[in-house]
């Protein structure tokens, strides 16, 4: 996990670096851009509805920003992520490809906390995804995204175990639960 971190650190790092050595190169303006998109997650345990924000910087053909969310599939949880994307050619209307990668914080619902029949405290899991899409140029600066992709959100959690019946009251002892949900996103947003 600390490798993952490392990594993505380092390649926002390279990308703003690189981004301030191309501005005084070329006349293209560094923008503000935030997405904004809505989507659902398919895989065995169902579909689930899931939100996204994300904040960065645009320049030419690339976008490098932070983002968050609530993502329900499984046990909802709060992913914090670097999105990395690039739009492939120069058209108003045209295709791109997307990478997001950090940690996922579980936030259980106390229904999700009442049917796993245990006291837990979540512990923060990795989470990725990677995909392709559309970008649609609106008549104003708005720009309509719709992706598609491939996810992966990590849950782990510490329960206390119980020992009933002992005497003496043994040590405490806890179990770890490791949940690993691999899904199909699909996502609508506007890019403004």
């Amino acid at each position: 996990m600390k490798k993952l971190i490392s990594i993505l650190c380092s390649t926002l790092f390279i990308l703003s670096v690189n981004g301030q050595s191309a501005a005084t190169t070329t006349n293209a303006p560094v923008r503000f851009n935030s997405i904004n998109q809505a989507g659902l997650s398919v895989a065995e345990k169902g579909q689930s509805f899931m939100l996204q924000t994300i904040n960065g910087l645009s320049k030419n053909n690339w976008f490098g920003g932070l983002g968050t969310g609530v993502d329900f599939y499984g046990t909802r949880s709060v992913p914090l992520f670097i999105d990395v994307r690039k739009k492939i050619g120069a058209d108003k209307n045209s295709p791109f490809v997307y990478f997001d990668g950090g940690i996922n914080f579980s936030w259980a619902t106390s229904n999700q906390k009442l049917q796993k029949g245990y006291a837990a405290s979540g512990k923060v899991g990795g989470y990725y995804e990677g995909g392709i899409g559309w970008s649609i140029q609106t008549k104003g600066k708005e720009v309509v995204l719709l992706s598609a992709g491939y996810s992966y959100k990590q849950i782990k959690e510490k329960a206390e175990v119980f020992n009933f019946g002992s005497w003496p009251t043994p040590d405490k002892t806890y179990e770890y639960y490791n949940y690993q949900y691999r899904r199909i996103v699909i996502k609508v947003g506007i890019q403004l």
